[in-house]
């Protein structure tokens, strides 16, 4: 048997923790399906109609920044992010416990430092004024870096605080399986 995690923190029943998990699930394929169809633009504009698709490739790279930020904490929230499971195979249950929680608290404090540092990088930014695609404030593509990188961290934290562990430890550890 291995580890069973709860959905959004143990919010599979909750209406609130339903809506937040379809938010979030909708967003990322709403992200994704953006960048497949700037892609398609960019190709079929550049190859058959003679369109003028310079903007294209700024704007998959700014589509794919927030993809791949959002789809971060979204990975977070449901611990589907990649985590070494070593610690369960090597310590009793209890001690793997506290080092599991030992390891979320690292990981919001990390996520912490990320999230001022892409802060101080988005306020660098509004005050250069860069803009790309045109018009758009570069500050308001990287403000997701701060944003995701928060969110995480409160997940993270909530995750190393929760009064039970989030999440259930392998329970056949001694039966060479």
């Amino acid at each position: 048997m291995t580890r069973d995690v709860h959905d959004s923190a143990g919010q599979a029943n909750d209406p609130t923790g339903k809506l937040i998990a379809a938010l979030e699930s909708g967003s990322v394929a709403c992200l994704f399906a953006m960048v497949v169809l700037v892609a398609l633009v960019k190709q079929v504009g550049s190859h058959f109609g003679g369109l003028p698709v310079g903007w294209a490739d700024d704007a998959i790279s700014a589509l794919l920044l927030w993809l791949v930020m959002v789809g971060s904490a979204v990975a977070a929230g449901r611990l589907g992010h990649y985590r070494v499971r070593v610690i369960e195979s090597l310590f009793p249950t209890g001690v793997a416990v506290v080092l599991m929680r030992l390891s979320f608290l690292t990981a919001a404090v990390v996520s912490l430092v990320l999230a001022w540092y892409g802060l101080r990088a988005v306020l660098l930014e509004l005050e250069f004024g860069r803009v790309v695609l045109d018009r758009v404030p570069l500050w308001a593509i990287y403000v997701i870096v701060p944003a995701a990188f928060a969110v995480m961290a409160a997940r993270f934290l909530a995750f190393g605080l929760a009064p039970s562990p989030v999440f259930r430890l392998r329970e056949d550890k001694g039966s060479g399986r």
